[in-house]
């Protein structure tokens, strides 16, 4: 069993109350913390203060804010909304890393830390690699 923090209606949990993405999930939810021992089986681990060594991540409106917490300086991406006329997040723009330039990660791409501590986008089949 393991001591876990969730959001009311999260299927991630939590290890560190001072986690940076459960703050800012609690922010954007105005959610209450719930703290339970809990076996942590069929939950998915905070990308920051749970997760083992991950390499790869997929970008999804439940991953975003936990990868933008984790390779700072990301930005949130935002691009026009054809249904509404309004911006809409989409994605992260990657900040540049040695040789690799800036590259926006749209939902359903793949974003993989590499041994040099940077990131890369891995576009979804059908998406174009945007600088």
């Amino acid at each position: 069993m393991t001591t876990a923090l969730t959001l009311d209606g999260s299927s991630r949990y939590h290890l560190d109350a001072a986690c940076r993405a459960l703050d800012g999930a609690r922010l954007s939810t105005r959610g209450a913390v719930v703290e339970e021992d809990s076996d942590t089986l069929g939950q998915t681990p905070c990308f920051l203060c749970a997760a083992t060594a991950g390499t790869a991540w997929y970008v999804t409106e439940q991953t975003i804010a936990e990868l933008y917490e984790m390779i700072g300086p990301a930005k949130y991406h935002t691009s026009v909304d054809p249904g509404t006329g309004r911006l809409a997040v989409d994605g992260l723009t990657i900040p540049a890393h040695g040789d690799a330039p800036r590259a926006v990660a749209r939902f359903g791409d793949t974003v993989r830390r590499h041994p040099d501590g940077g990131y890369r986008v891995h576009p979804a089949v059908g998406h174009a690699s945007t600088p």
